[in-house]
């Protein structure tokens, strides 16, 4: 992938349009000159953020561009820290993409997902959106401790395990046997 094999990643997995703010990562890197920034998405945003780093002559920004599916654990395993500075998000599964991966911490804003899969300094850290200086400082401290990074990253781990297809099938399930509209079918038994 190009990156640094003894730098402290800083992970962004998105579109890069307008309400996931990837510019913000560009102003961490600045701000965080000890980290690596990969930036891995494409869309209408991309032109822009590569010619802010460029202007701004940040060295430490990796621009990987589309990514299939398939290929993202690979990028996911890069990641010391992940960050998802969007300012508005129906869900955000990038952050339970993040969270399943294990190895790394997820600093986030406070939207989506976030209030179900983020207990806050356990499993991640939020802020709220386009509060920058607050994303940086969380940043920062992770990439300063790697005790914390593995101990939030483990935990996160553990966390997303209840957001599985087979939990949300439960979940289903349950509501519905709550409302009184699903009983098992009972089975047959055999003949004699």
């Amino acid at each position: 992938w190009g990156v640094p094999p003894d730098a402290t990643i800083v992970l962004f997995v998105g579109k890069l349009t307008p309400r996931k703010h990837p510019e913000a990562l560009i102003e961490l890197a600045q701000s965080a000159p000890e980290t690596h920034v990969v930036i891995v998405g494409s869309g209408p945003l991309d032109g822009q953020v590569r010619a802010a780093a460029e202007r701004l002559r940040t060295n430490n920004v990796s621009f990987l561009g589309f990514v299939n599916q398939r290929r993202l654990p690979e990028v996911y395993a890069l990641a010391d820290i992940f960050v998802m500075p969007s300012e508005r998000e129906p869900w955000g599964l990038v952050l339970n993409e993040a969270m399943a991966a294990g190895l790394a911490p997820v600093v986030c804003s406070d939207v989506g997902a976030a209030a179900d899969l983020i207990m806050e300094g356990q499993t991640g850290f939020t802020f709220a959106p386009r509060d920058w200086n607050a994303m940086t400082s969380l940043t920062r401290r992770l990439a300063s401790d790697h005790t914390l990074r593995h101990s939030v990253g483990a935990a996160a781990q553990d966390r997303s395990r209840h957001y599985s297809y087979a939990a949300t099938a439960g979940g289903v399930v349950d509501a519905l046997r709550a409302l009184g509209l699903y009983a098992p079918r009972a089975t047959a038994s055999p003949s004699r």
